[in-house]
């Protein structure tokens, strides 16, 4: 019975143990950038990649954004999507980077966040690799 209800104990002991280290693992709720192209750049027969780079400020809000590589997309578009996401367990000032890809005829077809151990790449189209 006392081997019983050490294992328990044990058990018990490394579930809480990895339940706290699971909280403390980086998570963002966010939702995909569909950002509205003006219709000369829609009409083209165009596909592009662009991307960003923001910090977190001491709230965890993005701040500061950056852009990266690109020239279709505003920075202020970018920052207004961003600004609703919900950043968890990234230290402050940590840099993020999004890039978001348009595909002509197709539309928005991928979007990918990361930092320094984190990934995170979303896509919304079946003609993506």
């Amino acid at each position: 019975m006392k081997w019983t209800s050490k294992f328990l104990y044990a058990f018990l002991f490394l579930f809480l143990l990895s339940e706290t280290c699971f909280a403390q693992k980086k998570d963002v709720l966010l939702s995909f950038c569909q950002i509205e192209l003006n219709d000369a750049l829609v009409q083209r027969n165009l596909s592009f990649s662009e991307s960003f780079l923001f910090s977190l400020d001491k709230n965890n809000k993005p701040s500061k954004i950056k852009r990266v590589n690109g020239k279709y997309m505003k920075e202020s578009d970018v920052q207004d999507c961003v600004d609703g996401w919900v950043f968890k367990g990234f230290p402050k000032h940590t840099n993020i980077v999004v890039m978001l890809s348009w595909k002509h005829g197709v539309g928005w077809t991928q979007m990918q966040v990361s930092s320094k151990d984190f990934y995170r790449r979303i896509l919304l189209s079946k003609d993506c690799p």
